[in-house]
C-alpha cells in the first residue's frame, strides 16, 4: 500500500511537471515569427552571426558562446545575402530569422522544468517547486527575452541546470554529475560574463556544505574544466573569424596583421593564440565599462521593483492602434518576488531546523551574487541584468508562500494562481507584439517610467 502512495505521487509529480513544460513551450513559440522585422538587439546579434557565416571579424563585449549558438541557427536556416540587421524595424526578406528565433525560446522554454527541479532538489517540496515554475512560466520578461534573437536565455539555462545538476553530485549523483554540471556552469559564463555568478555560487556553497570533502573533483569540474571549456570556445571563434572585418580597430595591429585581407603591411610577429585570447578578453573589459549611456538603463537598486522597462519594437498599424513590445516583467511577480526575498530570509533567520540549512546557504547567497555586484559596475545597465536575481526570488519565495499555504483555504492558493495568469495576459499584447489603441496602452502605464 505503502509503495502505491509513493508511485502515485511521483506520478502527479510527472503529470505537473508535463503540463508546466507544455505552456512553457507554448508561451514561448507563440506568435515567435511576429514581427517579421529586427527587434531591440537583435540588430546587434544579427550582425554578430553575420560575421561568423562570412568570416570576418567583429567585436562584441560578450564572450562568444551565445553568438555561437545563433550563428549556428542562422546556418541551419540558411541565411545569406539579402538579410540586413541594420536598425530596429528593418524587415526581414524571408521566415528564416524564425529559425534563429526557436533556439532562444527553446532554451527558455527548458528553463521552466529545470527550476521545477531545481527547486525540488532544494526544498524537497512539490508544491514550491510546482509554484516556482508556475511564476517563471507566467513572467512576461522571461517570455519576452527568450523569443527574440538574443542570448540571456542561454545563460539562464545552462547556469540553471548547471547547479542543479551540481545539487545532484554533492548528493550521492557522482563525479558524472558534477562534470556536466560544471561543463554547463562554464557554458553560462561563456555566453555573458555575468555568468560567472553561478560558479561563485558552487564555490561558496560547496566549501559550506561538504567540508572540502573532494576537493580534487570539485577542483577538476569547476575550475580546471570551466577553463578548459572557456579557452576552447573562443579557440572556435578565432578558427572562424579567420578575415578582416567591422572588429579590426577594436584590437592591436599585432592582432589585425594576424586577418586575410588586412590592411597592415608592415612586417610584424603575428600574435599566438594565447596572445590573442588574452588581448581580446582585455578589450573586452575595457570596452564594457565605457559604455555610458541609454534612455532605457535603469539602476540596480530600481530593479526588484521594475521601475524602468524596456522599449524594444513598435509600430503603428495605420488605424489609431499600435503594436509594442517592451521587456516588462509581471508585476505579479516581480512585485510578490521582492517582498517574498524579505518574508523568506526574516523566517529562515530565526529557524534552526534543516530546511534552513538546506536552503538558506544556497538561495540567499545565490541572489546576492546575481545582484549586489551590479552596485560596483558604473556601466549603462539595464533590468535584463536582474533575471537571473529574480529567478533566486521567485525560488525563494514559492518555499515561503508553500510554507504559508499549507495552512491557508485552498481557494487562496487558486487566486494568487488567477493573479498571475490575470497579470501575464494583461501586459502580453506588450510581449507579443499585439496592437493596443491609445487608450488600452494607457491602461497598461502604471507609473510614468514605464513610458
Amino acid at each position: 500500500m505503502q509503495s502505491l502512495f509513493f508511485r502515485e505521487r511521483k506520478k502527479t509529480s510527472g503529470i505537473i511537471l508535463a503540463a508546466l513544460t507544455f505552456f512553457s513551450f507554448l508561451t514561448r513559440l507563440l506568435f515567435l515569427w511576429r514581427p517579421k522585422e529586427v527587434v531591440f538587439d537583435e540588430t546587434h546579434f544579427g550582425k554578430f552571426f553575420e560575421g561568423y557565416l562570412s568570416h570576418r571579424y567583429f567585436f562584441d563585449i560578450h564572450p562568444p558562446l551565445g553568438k555561437l549558438i545563433l550563428a549556428l541557427g542562422g546556418w541551419i536556416a540558411g541565411i545569406g545575402n539579402g538579410y540586413t540587421f541594420s536598425g530596429i524595424g528593418t524587415p526581414y526578406p524571408s521566415n528564416a530569422y524564425i529559425i534563429v528565433r526557436l533556439l532562444p525560446a527553446i532554451s527558455g522554454a527548458m528553463l521552466i522544468p529545470v527550476i521545477y527541479l531545481l527547486t525540488y532538489e532544494i526544498s524537497k517540496s512539490k508544491g514550491a517547486a510546482s509554484l516556482a515554475a508556475f511564476l517563471c512560466l507566467f513572467d512576461n520578461a522571461l517570455i519576452a527575452q527568450s523569443r527574440f534573437i538574443l542570448i540571456d536565455s542561454f545563460m539562464l539555462i545552462f547556469g540553471f541546470a548547471g547547479l542543479y545538476l551540481y545539487l545532484r553530485a554533492i548528493r550521492g549523483g557522482g563525479i558524472f554529475y558534477m562534470i556536466i554540471s560544471g561543463i554547463l556552469l562554464a557554458m553560462a559564463a561563456s555566453v555573458k560574463w555575468t555568468g560567472l555568478g553561478f560558479l561563485g555560487l558552487v564555490w561558496l556553497h560547496y566549501l559550506w556544505d561538504t567540508k572540502t570533502k573532494g576537493i580534487a573533483s570539485a577542483f577538476l569540474s569547476y575550475v580546471l574544466l570551466p577553463i578548459g571549456v572557456y579557452i576552447l570556445i573562443f579557440a572556435i571563434h578565432f578558427s572562424l573569424l579567420t578575415k578582416s572585418g567591422p572588429g579590426d580597430a577594436f584590437m592591436s595591429r599585432e592582432f589585425q596583421k594576424g586577418l586575410e585581407g588586412t590592411r597592415i603591411t608592415e612586417e610584424m610577429k603575428t600574435l599566438s593564440f594565447t596572445s590573442k585570447f588574452l588581448e581580446l578578453n582585455r578589450r573586452m573589459f575595457e570596452v564594457n565599462k565605457g559604455i555610458s549611456s541609454h534612455p532605457y538603463s535603469s539602476r540596480w537598486y530600481t530593479w526588484p521593483f521594475m521601475i524602468r522597462p524596456i522599449f524594444y519594437w513598435s509600430k503603428d498599424t495605420g488605424n489609431g492602434d499600435t503594436a509594442r513590445i517592451y521587456f516588462i516583467g509581471n508585476p505579479f511577480v516581480w512585485w510578490l518576488s521582492t517582498i517574498g526575498i524579505i518574508c523568506f530570509i526574516s523566517k529562515r533567520l530565526w529557524r534552526s531546523d534543516k530546511m534552513r540549512k538546506e536552503t538558506f546557504p544556497f538561495l540567499v547567497p545565490g541572489y546576492l551574487i546575481n545582484f549586489l555586484p551590479f552596485i560596483f559596475i558604473g556601466r549603462v545597465m539595464f533590468l535584463y541584468h536582474y533575471l537571473t536575481a529574480l529567478v533566486f526570488a521567485i525560488i525563494m519565495t514559492s518555499i515561503f508562500l508553500e510554507d504559508i499555504l499549507k495552512t491557508m483555504p485552498l481557494w487562496t492558493k487558486y487566486a494568487l494562481m488567477g493573479l498571475v495568469i490575470s497579470g501575464f495576459i494583461f501586459f502580453s499584447p506588450l510581449t507579443y507584439g499585439i496592437a493596443l489603441s491609445q487608450k488600452a496602452w494607457g491602461l497598461r502605464v502604471w507609473m510614468p517610467t514605464w513610458i
